[in-house]
Parts: structure tokens; C-alpha cells; sequence
């Protein structure tokens, strides 16, 4: 057999049946019994597949059947933390995550994941997050992604394989202790960058390897949650709660597009009526 066809996450080995159709060519299949470098694949369980058909082909897949969650956790799996594709257009980084991973950032690696929801019928929306603390100027918010599912807004941070345990943005954002849980294995992009830029090999190594560094991190960039306006893509309406109160003049500083709220149940009833 020169197939291997692997299924994350878990590392699960797909076993071979019979009675199977062509694999078909596009990033996102039905479940399904299909063949694949002269095998035939039981690829009837939802999620992420990496199928190689050694020293010929290498095939990433995504199985979605009706697991909206599954599908987002999947997806997650498909990029890996890096900054070589950012630079690409959505539709690139989709066509090319069929045969590798991208080595994306946050922003990047949620349109990706948006772009696919969307295509699959999936509602989706894009959230920010920023630090109430002292800005280090190197690491200081992050975008993640709400999903819509039975009738509810669940988050999830595709970029570092992160779920909040069926939370959405509010009450998850200010991030509690315990709160955080990785959900997906996420690759880490080898690459050298400058040292002006930002290097996630660095950044992985500084803040996320050593035991209680992980959570503390996250911790400190998920305390000012923001959601991008329905109907103006980019404009994001902040909660700034009394605890950060002095940062407010920071956040509405950072971009023309970002507005901050002082009133929660405001911004609550706005975006989870």
C-alpha cells in the first residue's frame, strides 16, 4: 500500500472498503467511501484528512456533512502558524490548502475559514480582541471567528486550534482561567523572519510552550472584545468595560474603522439580541 490517509485530529488511520467513487477534486467532500491512488477509503467520518499517495501526490480534504462545529476545528487544522502566505488572496490560500498548509496569521486564517463557512452555508462572523493591558507593540489583540450554530453564536480561534467551551465572545472575553481549551493540533511554520517583524517561531517558543505561559497569554489579549458590523466589513464596535476604561482613547486610536462602546447592555443587546 502506498496510500497513507490520516484523520485529525487524532491521528486516526482511515480503513479501506469497497464499493467507493473517485475522490472528488474540490477542498471540502460529503462523507463518503472513495478511491484514492489505487485505494479505496472509508472517509464517512466528519473531519480533517490528509491523504498521501507517496512520491506522487499529497491531498488535504475536509469531510462535512451537517457538524458545523467539526467543520470549524477542521479547518483550523488545514493552517499553520506563520506569516509565508499572508500576502496571498483568500481564493489562493483555499485552492492551495487542498495540497499543503498555509502558514498564516490570525486575520488571514479567519477570512480562509470564514470564506469556506460561507461557501458551505455556514453564518460566520468576524471578532476581534485587544489587550486592556500595557501594549507590548508586538502582540497586542487577535481575530477570531463566531459561528452560528442552532440559533446560537459559538466562538473559535482557528488560528491556534482554540475553542471556549461552546461560549460565545461575551461572556468568554474577558478570558477567565479554565476557560481555554485546545481543540485542534496546530503546525508551527518554519521560517525566519526578520527581527523587526513578527516571528511566530519566537512567539510560539516566548509565550506559549512553558507550562501556565499557554493561558496567561491568551488571558492578556482576550480582555476588550470587538465584533465587525454586520453591514460595514472592517468597522468593529469594541466593549470597553470600566476595568480597561483607561485604554479607551488607545482603542478608538488604532484605526479610523474601530469604535469603542462604554455600555454593555448596549453592545450586548446590538449583537446578541
Amino acid at each position: 500500500m502506498t496510500v497513507i490517509a490520516k484523520r485529525f485530529p487524532g491521528s486516526i488511520e482511515v480503513p479501506t472498503v469497497s464499493a467507493a467513487i473517485p475522490l472528488p477534486g474540490s477542498l471540502v467532500i460529503p462523507p463518503g467511501v472513495y478511491t484514492y491512488g489505487g485505494e479505496t477509503l472509508n472517509m464517512t467520518v466528519e473531519g480533517a484528512y490528509n491523504l498521501w499517495n507517496v512520491a506522487v501526490d499529497r491531498q488535504n480534504k475536509i469531510v462535512y456533512g451537517s457538524d458545523i462545529a467539526t467543520l470549524v476545528t477542521s479547518l483550523s487544522w488545514l493552517t499553520a502558524i506563520g506569516t509565508d502566505d499572508d500576502g496571498r488572496t483568500v481564493a489562493d490560500n483555499i485552492n492551495n490548502a487542498t495540497y499543503f498548509k498555509p502558514h498564516l496569521l490570525c486575520t488571514p486564517t479567519v477570512k480562509l475559514v470564514r470564506e469556506i463557512l460561507t461557501q458551505q452555508g455556514v453564518t460566520s462572523r468576524i471578532v476581534h480582541c485587544l489587550t486592556g493591558e500595557t501594549p507590548t507593540n508586538y502582540y497586542d489583540g487577535h481575530v477570531m471567528i463566531e459561528v452560528m450554530i442552532d440559533g446560537l453564536w459559538v466562538l473559535f480561534d482557528p488560528a491556534s486550534g482554540h475553542d471556549f467551551f461552546g461560549n460565545s465572545l461575551h461572556p468568554a472575553v474577558p478570558l477567565l482561567p479554565g476557560v481555554l481549551t485546545r481543540t485542534t493540533p496546530k503546525s508551527i511554520a518554519p521560517e525566519r523572519i526578520a527581527s523587526s517583524g513578527f516571528d511566530p517561531e519566537v512567539w510560539v517558543e516566548s509565550t506559549l510552550t512553558a507550562p501556565g505561559d499557554h493561558e496567561s497569554e491568551w488571558m492578556r489579549v482576550l480582555q476588550i472584545p470587538g465584533i465587525e458590523r454586520p453591514d460595514q466589513p472592517g468597522h468593529v464596535d469594541f466593549y470597553v468595560s470600566p476595568e480597561f476604561a483607561d485604554r479607551a482613547a488607545w482603542v478608538d486610536g488604532l484605526a479610523p474603522e474601530y469604535h469603542v462602546m462604554t455600555d454593555e447592555a448596549a453592545w450586548i443587546a446590538a449583537y446578541y439580541p
